[in-house]
């Protein structure tokens, strides 16, 4: 199985960019404006993009400030089957480093360039998002 990887840095406390990944607020800041579900260990929260398919993601692990992980329940393309862990470390008061995997891919399937592309995309959005508290989602 394939994976993406992305490795970011962000002036903000883990606290703040923890409720960006784990909380449909949160989400909504920097992925896409409109997310309906719950976000709690074990909940489904779905992604919808306008004219787009949607993702259905259940939340499978929550550890406050350091950790959440989604696995794909429904998406576009191979992505059902497919998850994506958030793994922050605090670097100080007011700066973390965010890794965001995204794993289980079938081998050698294309659109893991495209993924990872995107990924890239969210990621800027999430540091934009939780340094500044702006929402400035990527899907619009």
């Amino acid at each position: 199985m394939a994976s993406t990887q992305h490795k970011i840095t962000v002036n903000a406390p883990a606290a703040k960019i923890f409720n960006a990944i784990s909380t449909i607020e949160g989400l909504k800041g920097w992925y896409t404006p409109t997310i309906e579900g719950n976000t709690a260990k074990g909940q489904e929260a779905t992604f919808l993009f306008s004219g787009k398919k949607s993702f259905r993601w259940k939340f499978v692990e929550i550890k406050p400030f350091t950790h959440v992980k989604w696995e794909c329940l429904e998406g576009p393309g191979a992505a059902r089957g497919t998850s994506v862990s958030f793994s922050i470390e605090e670097k100080g008061p007011h700066q973390a480093s965010v890794d965001c995997d995204h794993d289980n891919w079938p081998d050698g399937h294309g659109a893991i360039k495209t993924c990872n592309t995107l990924w890239g995309i969210l990621m800027g959005h999430l540091k934009q998002y939780a340094e500044s508290g702006h929402p400035d989602p990527a899907f619009s």
